[in-house]
């Protein structure tokens, strides 16, 4: 270690071997907690910084990674605990910022497609809505183990979802072009789904049959990627078929939830009059 870090070390052991002293006599203030905390957390930063910034980075020679081996013909690496931990946190920081970026370019095309903002938000939060009900699921049967690889399984319900989204939104401007403008709610909708149901639910099952096909390979992490895919696809068909029609039938009960939303002057009058469906 370098004196820095040795310096920390020794400083957090002096504290905890006191801390723990006063922990068996039942003496702990608050004070000595939070100073026990602070130097531990000393020690971590400084350690952090030492193996990862001067000794991954600083000692690599190769553009992966790779350090000098005494002239042996091999590629060495630096490996500890922090290294790992450091790179799996910018990884997940990397991927995090990519999801971001789908969601807003998916709920981008679906506000172009729709022109509603409102409805293309509900269909948005309706294909989210799969992730925390997929892992309840998930929970509820107890699968202990939880591989990175899954998070990668928003890029593809961000496509099959919208996919939903566009399917059940035409059938539903299918239905208000096909029956009369007076009619009910309750028959444009009927129509709408009589349309659009059996679309979405085949390409579910057929999404869904593919991942579980991942199941049966040799790779842990496989068996485990297809599971939670197929989790997250069959909620998401569960919520198309139920969540989003509720976000249109708040548009057409509500005129201003149709609109644009953006094409308002500060007295309230509108440029774009609500045109209901807007194809």
């Amino acid at each position: 270690l370098s004196p820095v870090c040795l310096g920390s070390l020794r400083r957090a052991a002096s504290i905890n071997a006191e801390y723990m002293g006063d922990k068996d006599d039942n003496i702990i203030t608050k004070a000595e907690d939070a100073t026990r905390e602070k130097a531990i957390k000393t020690f971590f930063d400084e350690y952090t910084s030492w193996m990862f910034e001067d000794q991954y980075e600083g000692e690599a020679s190769g553009s992966n990674g790779s350090v000098d081996c005494d002239g042996e013909n091999m590629d060495c690496y630096w490996y500890d605990w922090i290294i790992n931990l450091k790179i799996g946190t910018m990884l997940f920081q990397a991927d995090a910022l990519k999801a971001l970026v789908s969601i807003i370019f998916v709920y981008i095309l679906l506000l172009i497609h729709i022109r509603s903002a409102f409805v293309a938000a509900f269909g948005m939060f309706q294909i989210l809505c799969s992730f925390p009900t997929a892992w309840s699921l998930w929970k509820m049967f107890d699968i202990a183990y939880w591989d990175g690889l899954n998070m990668m399984a928003v890029f593809v319900v961000m496509g099959i979802g919208a996919d939903d989204v566009f399917v059940f939104w035409d059938a539903w401007v299918q239905a208000n072009q096909d029956l009369p403008g007076d009619e009910s709610l309750v028959m444009k909708l009927s129509l709408a789904y009589k349309r659009a149901s059996a679309a979405m639910l085949l390409t579910a099952v057929t999404t869904c049959v593919s991942f579980m096909a991942t199941m049966f390979g040799p790779n842990t992490f496989q068996l485990n990627f297809g599971l939670w895919a197929t989790l997250i696809i069959l909620w998401d068909f569960l919520w198309s078929i139920s969540l989003f029609p509720i976000g249109i039938i708040l548009a057409e009960r509500y005129w201003w939830l149709k609109g644009c939303l953006c094409c308002c002057d500060r007295e309230g009058n509108c440029s774009c009059p609500p045109v209901w469906p807007l194809v």
